[in-house]
């Protein structure tokens, strides 16, 4: 028996952390390259990420944000954007 019986675990352990660092680095190049690319530019890597993020989500947590999402809307939450206020009017008519 070793008297550091916390040597493997800590090897481990950091050589997942050196992984995770580098598919870190990993993520943050594609999203570069995405804002780069004439198809996505900076606002489209917003949304792509947006999406990402929700795709990643658990579903108790998906099911939370679309239940927000649904709030809103029902509370008028776009009525004061120029697509809300031409929804308004047409409804009035």
């Amino acid at each position: 028996m070793t008297n550091q019986p916390e040597k493997p675990f800590f090897d481990d352990i950091v050589a997942a952390l050196t992984e995770i660092a580098e598919k870190r680095d990993d993520v943050k190049q594609l999203y570069a390259d995405a804002k780069e690319s004439p198809e996505i530019g900076k606002e489209g890597v917003k949304v792509l990420r947006a999406a990402v993020r929700r795709h990643m989500m658990d579903a108790k947590k998906r099911k939370l944000e679309d239940q927000a999402d649904d709030l809103l809307h029902r509370l008028g939450h776009l009525r004061d954007t120029p697509l809300g206020e031409a929804a308004m009017a047409r409804a009035a008519e």
